[in-house]
């Protein structure tokens, strides 16, 4: 996301441990998942150059999908692929719906995703611990007419973008599964001849934590309280949803919740 672009993106699962009769039951394991939902990407620059170079986060949504199995009557639980995409894209094609245009483009990063996470909890994509590379995201949208609220002729501008995402790491466990992603991501605007190149930590759920002003609107201010996994009833907020394992707190740039601890996804 640009400075002052808005959010939005893609998906979450959970298992529980019971124990029946004072008699213990180990844990059952869990394979690679992700966090169904939105996630907020904050970005860190490596390199770059033009506007490429100025994005500082947004919502990314992953998802994870079974290959059939052989006779394609049941999913291959040993065989599963990923999707990364980010709110840029998301939204530029939900911008363009209805016009025919980017009909053919593959808004969104694809590829394998390994099945176990290793003995620290982490799951691989991307070229990460030896996985293939992600297919990458690419946008080539035309020059296309559309009308605004009032009813004006507006000029979207044509487009020619690639996104790749590299090195992923997902830690995954059965009290935090797939909630946080550390990687790399390379932004190329083909039209401008720019690239940059950035690394990533995402959590997951993004919950917004712009401070409040008397009426109620959102501010420019964060707000590290809106971030609580156990929110507080007597002050009207709702817990954030949070896994209260993780040490986070509201970026001021961002006005989300970011992880202010080394992150456990990080190789």
């Amino acid at each position: 996301m640009k400075k002052g672009h808005s959010f939005l993106a893609v998906l979450g699962l959970g298992l529980g441990l019971a124990s029946f009769g004072g008699a213990s039951c180990s844990q059952p394991p869990i394979q690679c998942v992700v966090g169904h939902g939105n996630f907020i990407a904050k970005y860190t620059l490596v390199e770059g150059t033009g506007s490429c170079a100025d994005l500082v986060g947004e919502k990314i949504g992953l998802s994870t999908f079974l290959a059939p199995n052989a006779d394609r009557t049941l999913a291959d639980y040993d065989k599963r692929s990923i999707a990364v995409q980010s709110d840029t894209f998301g939204g530029l094609v939900r911008e363009r719906e209805g016009l025919g245009a980017g009909e053919d483009d593959i808004p969104y990063a694809l590829g394998a995703y390994t099945t176990n996470p290793d003995e620290r909890d982490l799951c691989f994509a991307g070229g990460a611990a030896g996985t293939s590379a992600l297919a990458p995201a690419e946008l080539d949208l035309p020059e296309a007419e559309v009308m605004d609220a009032m009813g004006n002729p507006v000029t979207l501008p044509a487009k020619r973008l690639r996104q790749t995402w590299e090195n992923l790491s997902v830690y995954v466990t059965a009290a935090a599964p797939g909630t946080q992603v550390v990687g790399s991501m390379k932004y190329e605007d083909l039209m401008e001849g720019c690239s940059a190149t950035y690394t990533f930590v995402a959590l997951f759920p993004a919950v917004h934590c712009a401070k409040a002003d008397a009426d109620g609107k959102p501010t420019n201010e964060p707000d590290d309280a809106l971030c609580d996994p156990n929110g507080n009833a007597a002050e009207g907020r709702t817990p954030s949803g949070i896994n209260p394992d993780y040490r986070v707190k509201c970026d001021p740039t961002l006005l989300y919740c970011v992880l202010d601890e080394t992150p456990r996804a990080a190789p």
